[in-house]
């Protein structure tokens, strides 16, 4: 059970890094040059794996300890997808919506 409960932690620890390089990315000026757009884009890419092997590292201790308690391996594991999909559906489509 600890495996598919990182599995899962693994799924949202990636959803997150790519969510955390697109908002760096689109944070980026309009008018800005390739150099500068390349610049968020390797910021956008280090922040997204720091995030994503901090997570891991951290959930890792947390759902795979022998002694771990299942419900809160299964939140730890459930967090990030919640932010994900709760940011997309809720800002994303409202602003679609307006």
């Amino acid at each position: 059970m600890n495996v598919v409960v990182l599995v899962i932690a693994f799924w949202g620890a990636r959803q997150i890094r790519d969510f955390i390089k697109e908002l760096i990315v689109n944070k980026a000026p309009e008018n800005a040059g390739k150099g500068k757009k390349l610049l968020f884009f390797i910021l956008g890419m280090v922040v997204g794996w720091a995030f994503f092997l901090g997570f891991i590292y951290f959930a890792g201790y947390r759902i795979m300890d022998k002694e771990a308690n299942m419900t809160l391996a299964w939140i730890i594991a459930l967090a990030p997808n919640v932010l994900y999909y709760g940011y997309k559906l809720f800002f994303t489509k409202s602003l679609l919506i307006e």
